[in-house]
């Protein structure tokens, strides 16, 4: 799987949570449209990184991945980093906490949503709908 690809799924797995959140927050609400523009506009960053990962061909083993990550996300204590002075990312103790651009809510990502994703973006592989 291409890095784009994987980003392009994360970014819509990250939409849906910010609907979610849309909903019963009023600020998150009024501020979505910024938050998934910033959002938007910082993904080639994550490209970038991700782009390492490849093999010869470009492509991306999402499962070993995903699975490695998962494996340290719960062995890890939790540290914190600024991400391009945007918001803030705390990795560790089997959770991935990512600050809202512009609000003071924080995602919350889990090792379930981390295989639910993977396991979302494995079937849409599997089915030739990746964007």
């Amino acid at each position: 799987m291409k890095a784009h690809n994987i980003v392009d799924k994360l970014k819509h797995f990250m939409d849906d949570k910010i609907n979610i959140l849309s909903k019963s927050n009023p600020l998150i609400n009024f501020t979505q449209p910024f938050i998934m523009r910033i959002i938007d506009g910082k993904s080639s960053k994550l490209i970038e990184i991700l782009d390492m990962f490849a093999d010869e061909k470009g492509n991306i083993d999402i499962n070993g991945l995903v699975d490695d990550i998962i494996n340290r996300l719960n062995h890890t204590d939790p540290f914190i980093m600024d991400l391009m002075s945007i918001t803030k990312l705390e990795i560790g103790g089997g959770k991935i906490r990512l600050g809202i651009p512009l609000t003071d809510k924080v995602l919350v990502f889990n090792t379930q949503d981390l295989l639910s994703l993977k396991e979302d973006v494995v079937e849409t592989v599997k089915q030739g709908t990746l964007f």
